[in-house]
C-alpha cells in the first residue's frame, strides 16, 4: 500500500463550526474546569478524604511531581510563546510560591520547584487567570505539542505551522477518549524544509511539505522516541491532506488506545506498537477504523476553510515578506514602545545595565545620520568584534529581511543548570520584549529564550542589555552550549548531577575555542538517566548518567545527529567517572581533528564513516590525573551496561559590506544550525 492516501476524502461541511467559540477561549473553559477539579482534589487529599494512589494519579495528570521530597510543578507553554504580562506574572508567582528560579525544558515547558503542597491550589488558580496551565504536562495522554521556536518566521517554511498546532491542541486537550492512553505520547510539528526539532524522535511527527492553509499536506511519522530504547519514527503517510489530519490521528490513536498492551509500561509506548504491527498493517487498520466512524464523528474532525481561519485568527497578526517588515493587516511597521534613547533610561532602572544609555543613544544618533538600518548594523559589526560574534551565533534571519530573531542564552552563568532563569531575569526580559516587539518571547527546545521581531537598528542595543544581564554568551548552537536536564538535584529518576558537569565542560571547551569551533554546530547533551530528557541519543556527543555503587558515572554516546537526517548515537564503551568527563570529551574532539577526512566533514559524519572504534582511546583520558585522588576510581567502569544503540552555512541577510559573517572554522562550513529537540 502506498504511503500516500489513495484518494482524498470529500470535505464534509459542519454547520456547528460556525457557532464554535474562539479557539483559545474554548480551550480555556475546559482547562478552567479541570483546574478547579484538581484544586478541590488537593484540598480533599490534605484533609485526608482522598487516598494516596488516587491523588498520585490526579497530580501527575496535572503536572505536579514530588521530587526528592520536594514538590515541583510543570507548566505548559503552548507553542513555546509567552507574552510579557504572563512572564511577569510567572516571575512573581515563582518568587512567591517557589524558590525564585524556573527551568526551561526541552519540550517547551517551564518547571518551578520547592513548592508547599498547601499553596499549590492558590498557585494553580493564579496561573489560570494568566492563561497558563499544567493540564496534560504529564500522565498517559498527549503531552506538549512541540513546534519550532521560529514558527511563522523561518525563511525556509512552506507555510506557517502555528494554526495547525492550535488545532492539534484543541483536539487533544482533555479529549475524553485519549485521557488514559497506554503510555505518554509526544507530538512535533514543523513546516521547515530543514530539520530543526527532531520530528522523527517523537511518537508522532508531522511535517508540512506542500500547500498552504487548509490545502496543506503532511508527512506523518509514527513510532519515534528516545529513552531506554531510542528509535526514529517510521513514515506512515507522505501526503496526508491537512483537511483530514485530525481525522487520521484520531483513528490512529483509537487503535493504539484499544490494542496496545497496558500490562508492561516498558513495552506500551507507541513505538513498540508500531514495531509489532508494522506500518502497512496500521494503515489498513486505520482505514477500517475510519469506516466504522459515524458521519457526525467524521464531520467533527474535518478541517475546512472556516475552521482553519478560526485557528489563524487566534494568532498574532502575521508579518508579510516585505523589505520593511510591515504588518500585512494593519500596514504599519512594528515599532518599539519607546525611542532608543528613552529605552536606555528604562534599561538602567529596570535592567541595571551599565552603559545602556550610551549604547542606545549612540545607536539613535547614528540612525539619525544614516537612515539605512543595514548600514548602521554594518558599522556596528565592523567596530565591535564581540558584538559581531554574538550576532553571528545568537541571532537568526526572519522571513522579513528588516527583522531578526535573537536567542537569549541561558548558559555560561557559573554552576546554574542550563535552562534555569531567575524571577529577576524574567522581569527584565519582559521589559526588554515590551520595548522591542510589544511583549513576545518564545522558549526553545535548546532551553533558551527567543526574542523575535528585532529591527536591525535595535540589535546593538539589545546586545548591550543582554550583555549587562549575563545573557549574551555567543555560543548558541555550539558544543559549548550543552543541553542538560535538571539532574539528580531536582529529579528523583536521575542517577547523576548535570549542572556541575555542564559547567566543567563549558569551561574546558571555552578555554580552547579553536577546538570548540572546529566542531561547528555539533550538539553536546547531558541526561541524568536513560530517559533522555536532554536528547543525548541524537547528539553528536551525548552523556547518560549511571549510578555505580552510589557514585555518578556517565556513559558516552557519539555520532548522533539532531539536524538534517536524524541519526542515533552509539555507545562508545564503558562508563567513566564524573570527574573525568571533561578530559574525555576534549580527547574526543582531539581524535576527531586527527581522523576527519577534511575540515568539511562533521563529527557525526566522521563517526558514521569510521565507526566508534577509532574513538575509544579517548575513554582513557584523565586516568593518570585521577589516580592520586582518594576514593576516585582510576579506570573506566568495566561493568558499564547500556542499550544498543554547524551552524547553518547561509550568509546573514545583510549587505556584503559586513564582511565575512561566520567566525567558525571551515569544519562547519557545510553544517546546518540545529534547533532540534523534543
Amino acid at each position: 500500500m502506498s504511503q500516500s492516501l489513495p484518494q482524498q476524502r470529500p470535505l464534509l461541511q459542519q454547520q456547528a463550526l460556525t457557532k464554535q467559540k474562539p479557539l483559545l477561549q474554548h480551550q480555556h473553559d475546559r482547562v478552567q474546569r479541570s483546574v478547579e477539579d484538581f484544586r478541590q482534589a488537593i484540598g480533599d487529599y490534605l484533609a485526608g478524604k482522598l487516598d494516596e494512589a488516587t491523588f498520585t494519579a490526579l497530580r501527575l495528570r496535572n503536572g505536579l511531581f514530588c521530587q526528592n521530597g520536594h514538590w515541583m510543578l510543570r507548566i505548559a507553554i503552548p507553542d513555546g510563546v509567552l507574552r510579557s504580562a504572563q512572564l511577569r506574572r510567572l516571575a512573581a508567582l515563582q518568587q512567591r510560591y517557589a524558590d525564585g528560579y524556573a527551568h526551561l525544558t526541552t519540550r517547551q515547558n517551564i518547571q518551578i520547584y520547592d513548592l508547599q503542597l498547601d499553596e499549590v491550589s492558590d498557585l494553580l488558580g493564579a496561573l489560570t487567570v494568566s492563561g497558563l496551565y499544567t493540564v496534560q504536562t504529564s500522565g498517559p495522554c498527549i503531552r506538549a505539542i512541540t513546534i519550532e521556536p521560529l514558527a511563522g518566521l523561518a525563511t525556509d517554511e512552506v507555510d506557517d505551522p502555528r494554526p495547525w498546532s492550535l488545532l492539534l491542541q484543541r483536539w487533544s486537550t482533555l479529549h475524553p477518549g485519549l485521557s488514559n492512553l497506554p503510555r505518554k505520547l509526544k507530538v512535533a510539528i514543523s513546516a521547515s524544509r530543514h530539520e530543526r526539532i527532531a520530528v522523527r524522535a517523537h511518537d508522532i511527527g508531522l511535517r508540512l511539505t506542500v500547500g498552504r492553509a487548509e490545502q496543506a499536506r503532511f508527512a506523518l511519522w509514527v513510532g519515534g522516541g528516545l529513552g531506554r530504547k531510542p528509535q526514529l519514527a517510521q513514515l506512515l503517510y507522505d501526503e496526508l491532506p491537512g483537511a483530514q489530519l485530525l481525522l487520521y490521528l484520531e483513528a490512529l490513536l483509537r487503535l493504539y488506545n484499544r490494542d496496545a498492551p497496558r500490562h508492561d509500561k516498558r513495552k506500551a509506548r507507541l513505538k513498540f506498537f508500531v514495531n509489532e504491527h508494522g506500518v502497512e498493517s496500521i494503515r489498513t487498520a486505520i482505514e477500517k477504523e475510519l469506516g466504522d466512524m459515524t458521519g457526525r464523528e467524521t464531520e467533527a474532525l474535518i478541517v475546512d476553510a472556516r475552521r482553519y481561519a478560526g485557528a489563524l485568527s487566534e494568532l498574532v497578526p502575521p508579518l508579510d515578506d516585505g523589505r520593511d517588515g510591515r504588518n500585512s493587516r494593519s500596514g504599519r511597521r512594528p515599532q518599539p514602545l519607546l525611542h532608543p534613547a528613552a529605552d536606555a533610561e528604562v534599561a538602567v532602572g529596570a535592567a541595571s545595565v551599565n552603559g545602556s544609555v550610551t549604547a542606545f543613544a549612540a545607536a539613535a544618533e547614528a540612525a539619525a545620520e544614516d537612515d539605512s538600518p543595514e548600514a548602521l548594523l554594518a558599522a556596528q559589526v565592523a567596530d565591535n568584534p564581540e558584538f559581531a560574534r554574538w550576532l553571528n551565533w545568537n541571532s537568526e534571519p526572519q522571513r522579513q529581511p528588516a527583522l531578526r530573531a535573537v536567542t537569549i542564552c541561558l548558559r555560561g552563568r557559573g554552576h546554574q543548570t542550563p535552562g534555569n532563569v531567575s524571577s529577576v531575569e524574567m522581569e527584565r526580559l519582559a521589559w526588554l520584549a515590551e520595548s522591542i516587539n510589544g511583549g513576545e518571547l518564545r522558549c526553545t527546545q535548546q532551553q533558551h529564550w527567543v526574542l523575535p521581531h528585532v529591527p536591525l537598528d535595535r540589535l546593538y542595543g539589545v546586545w548591550r542589555v543582554l550583555h549587562g544581564m549575563g545573557l549574551a554568551e555567543p555560543i548558541v548552537g555550539t558544543v559549548a552550549d550543552p543541553l542538560a536536564c535538571p539532574g539528580k538535584a531536582r529529579c528523583e529518576l536521575a542517577n547523576a548531577p548535570t549542572a556541575a558537569v555542564a559547567h566543567a565542560l563549558q569551561q574546558r571547551l571555552q578555554a580552547c575555542p579553536a577546538k570548540a569551533e572546529a566542531l561547528g554546530s555539533a550538539r553536546l547533551s547531558i541526561s541524568g538517566c536513560m530517559n533522555g530528557c536532554a536528547l543525548h541519543s541524537i547528539s553528536e556527543i551525548g552523556l547518560r548518567g549511571v549510578d555505580k555503587q552510589g557514585e555518578a558515572w556517565f556513559q558516552i554516546l557519539i555520532g548522533g545527529k539532531s539536524n538534517g537526517d536524524l541519526r542515533l548515537g552509539e555507545v562508545l564503551g564503558p562508563a567513566v567517572s564524573e570527574a573525568r568527563v571533561p578530559a574525555v570529551v576534549e580527547a574526543l574532539v582531539d581524535r576527531y581533528l586527527e581522523l576527519r577526512h577534511s575540515p568539511q566533514e562533521s563529527f557525526s559524519a566522521a563517526v558514521a564513516r569510521l565507526g566508534t572504534g577509532p574513538f575509544r582511546c579517548a575513554l582513557q583520558a584523565g586516568e593518570s590525573a585521577q589516580q592520586g585522588q582518594p576514593g576516585q576510581p582510576a579506570q573506566s567502569d568495566p561493568t558499564g551496561q547500556s542499550d544498543p544503540p554547524g551552524r547553518r552555512p547561509d550568509p546573514l541577510d545583510l549587505p556584503q559590506s559586513l564582511g565575512e559573517r561566520r567566525c567558525v572554522s571551515s569544519s562547519s562550513a557545510t553544517s546546518t544550525k540545529s534547533s532540534a529537540t523534543v
